[in-house]
C-alpha cells in the first residue's frame, strides 16, 4: 500500500485527556467540508509554524483527504496524509509519532468546522489516534489543539495585546464550557463568571496595568532626557561666559574697609 493511500485516525469524539469535549458533529463537518483546493491543512510540529523556509520544522507534508466513521456511539476522524521524506525519517526515529488536530469552528463564516492544520506531537490530548509509522499501525490517543481555542478567541472578539498574549500562553489550560440555549430577552439573567474567566479578567487587568506603568516609565525617561539636554546647554553657555572673563579681573570697589586676601 502506498503511503498516501493509508488512513490514520487523527481524533475521536468524547472527552479529551485534559477534560475537554470533542463533539461528533465537529468531526463529521470537518470530514464533509475538507477540500485541499479550498484550504490545505499542512503538517507542523507541536502547532509551531516557522517563519522561514528550510527550517527543520517546515516542509513536513499535508493532509489529502478526511473521512468520519461512527461505531458504538463514537465518531472517529481519519486522514490520508502526504508526508515528506523529513516526516518519514521522524517516524522511523520514533519522534512526534502522534497527531494533533487544529479544528476551527465557523471556518470562513461557513458555520462548519474545518481542519486547518495537523500537528505532529508526542502528547496528544484526544483519544483514539493512530501512530504514524507509514508501515505499521498502532492505536493510541490524539489531541484537540490549543491553537483551536486561541483562533476562535482571536476571531470572535477584539482582544487587547495583553489578552491575546494570555490566550496564546494559557489557551491549552482553559476548559471550554458547553453552549447554553438562548434565553428570551425578558428572562435574561447576568451570567456568573467562571473561575477561568475570572482568572483571565484579573490577569488581563494586571497586564494592562503593567503596560501603563511601562508607558509611564518611557514618558518619564523621555522627560529626564529632555531636562538633561537643557542642563547641558545651560552649562555650555555658563562655561563659555566664564572662559571669556579675564583671570585677574577684580570686582569694583563698593566702599567700606578693604580687606586684602591672599591666595596660596
Amino acid at each position: 500500500m502506498k503511503i498516501q493511500e493509508k488512513w490514520f485516525c487523527i481524533g475521536q469524539s468524547g472527552a479529551t485527556v485534559d477534560g475537554r469535549q470533542i463533539e461528533p458533529q465537529m468531526l463529521t463537518q470537518a470530514a464533509e467540508s475538507y477540500n485541499p483546493d479550498t484550504y490545505t491543512a499542512v503538517l507542523n510540529v507541536e502547532h509551531y509554524r516557522p517563519f522561514f523556509p528550510k527550517s527543520e520544522m517546515s516542509g513536513l507534508g499535508s493532509v489529502l483527504e478526511l473521512k468520519a466513521e461512527t461505531a458504538d456511539g463514537v465518531t472517529k476522524l481519519y486522514a490520508r496524509i502526504d508526508p515528506t521524506e523529513k516526516t518519514i525519517q521522524m517516524m522511523k526515529d520514533r519522534e512526534k509519532v502522534f497527531t494533533s488536530m487544529e479544528l476551527q469552528k465557523n471556518f470562513a463564516e461557513t458555520g462548519k468546522t474545518y481542519l486547518v492544520g495537523l500537528a505532529l506531537t508526542d502528547s496528544p490530548a484526544a483519544l483514539g489516534t493512530s501512530m504514524l509509522k507509514f508501515s505499521l499501525a498502532a492505536d493510541r490517543d490524539q489531541i484537540l489543539s490549543s491553537y483551536t481555542e486561541m483562533a476562535e478567541k482571536m476571531s470572535e472578539k477584539k482582544l487587547t495585546l495583553w489578552a491575546a498574549l494570555h490566550a496564546a500562553l494559557f489557551a491549552k489550560n482553559e476548559t471550554p464550557q458547553p453552549e447554553q440555549p438562548a434565553t428570551p430577552a425578558t428572562e435574561t439573567k447576568p451570567e456568573t463568571p467562571q473561575p477561568e474567566q475570572q482568572d483571565f479578567t484579573a490577569l488581563n487587568k494586571q497586564l494592562e496595568q503593567a503596560a501603563e506603568v511601562v508607558s509611564q516609565l518611557v514618558d518619564d525617561n523621555k522627560k529626564s532626557a529632555e531636562a538633561f539636554a537643557k542642563l547641558q546647554q545651560e552649562f555650555a553657555a555658563f562655561k563659555a561666559e566664564i572662559e571669556q572673563t579675564p583671570v585677574n579681573a577684580q570686582a569694583p570697589h563698593l566702599g567700606g574697609t578693604v580687606v586684602e586676601t591672599s591666595e596660596f
